[in-house]
């Protein structure tokens, strides 16, 4: 109670910025993620339709396997949620062009993605 997803992070980590902060980190979603239908989110930015530009709160980028919508958009980061991919455990909220300001989720189907390092 009273937790940020940034709480999940140990000391010295941080939510992963973007697929680049990914990528200088560990950059491998395959050896992150089990295959389990599970999600690790970062905070990378869209403007929508699952274009991993750095420009807004539409869409959620991060690593996964069997949920969300596969992407090859994204530098190593290899899949994205949306209103259209939901995954179980996953509230993306009310508003479908600012998932990523919006997301919260219950226990169990991931987290996020941690990188080592200062933000």
């Amino acid at each position: 109670m009273g937790c940020s997803a940034e709480d999940l992070c140990a000391s010295g980590w941080h939510i992963c910025t973007d697929q680049a902060d990914f990528s200088l980190s560990s950059g491998n979603c395959s050896e992150l993620v089990s295959d389990l239908p599970t999600f690790y989110a970062t905070a990378q930015g869209s403007a929508g339709s699952n274009i991993c530009d750095g420009n807004g709160a539409n869409d959620i980028f991060g690593c996964g396997r069997a949920c969300g919508a596969p992407t090859s958009q994204c530098g190593s980061l290899d899949r994205v949620l949306t209103s259209m991919t939901p995954l179980a455990g996953w509230d993306l909220g009310s508003i479908d062009t600012a998932e990523r300001d919006n997301v919260s989720k219950a226990e169990g189907s991931g987290g996020v993605l941690c990188c080592r390092g200062p933000q």
